[in-house]
């Protein structure tokens, strides 16, 4: 209870202080517990449903609110009511709603900790914080001078997942942080869910691509 949360009243208080029902969880949880992404380390946290629906592509939802709107025929606006942070910045995808989990611009390595809050928070960070709000708290240099860190795994599927960063800590109030990740994974499954035919088909079969490919032949 006395690891600090920033999300639940935009100031760094204890878990237990926190005015909302709040979790976090730190990285050596998500070391110990054996988490290879950010996705798969929020499983630790109370009331987020992980769904991973193919190698790399996940769902991820608060309380259970994983149809909101209800009943919406476009899997992109799913879950687009949970605010998603990174480092008090959100990463929310303007276009269609919700969170593109796989396009998140941090790699597991590079985290601190993951704050949770869970229920309304609208009114101190928008529309977008329905269900609640998501911030990753990225590392910082913690001793003097030079710091650096790296990581490879590789797996299943053809999969790849690399990173490495390098800090400075010039002093107490001063340091800098650069980091890059790469990752490739192949799919678990190669065909697309049609949502006109309502069945599975490959990509190149896919309506909507290919009326974009009429609309657009450069395509």
């Amino acid at each position: 209870m006395d690891i600090p949360i920033y999300a639940a009243s935009k100031t760094e208080e204890s878990s237990f202080d926190a005015p909302l029902s709040s979790s976090v969880v730190t990285k050596e949880q998500m070391k110990n517990a054996g988490a290879t992404t950010i996705m798969e380390a929020m499983r630790l946290l109370p009331g987020v449903i992980v769904r991973e629906e193919t190698n790399g592509y996940y769902d991820i939802h608060i309380l259970g609110l994983d149809n909101v709107p209800p009943n919406s025929g476009l899997i992109f606006f799913a879950n687009s009511t949970t605010l998603v942070l990174i480092d008090g910045r959100p990463v929310y995808n303007y276009l269609h709603g919700g969170t593109f989990w796989e396009t998140l611009p941090v790699s597991l390595d590079n985290v601190e900790r993951i704050e949770l809050v869970r229920g309304p928070c609208a009114a101190m960070y928008g529309p977008n914080a329905v269900s609640g709000v998501i911030n990753i708290i990225t590392r910082r240099p913690k001793n003097d001078g030079l710091y650096t860190v790296a990581n490879a795994q590789y797996g299943s599927y053809k999969s790849f997942i690399s990173a490495a960063g390098v800090g400075y800590k010039f002093n107490d109030k001063l340091s800098a942080w650069i980091a890059g990740n790469y990752q490739r994974r192949d799919r678990t499954q190669t065909t697309y869910y049609d949502i006109s035919r309502d069945m599975y088909v490959p990509l190149d079969s896919v309506r909507a691509v290919q009326n974009a490919l009429v609309t657009d032949p450069r395509s």
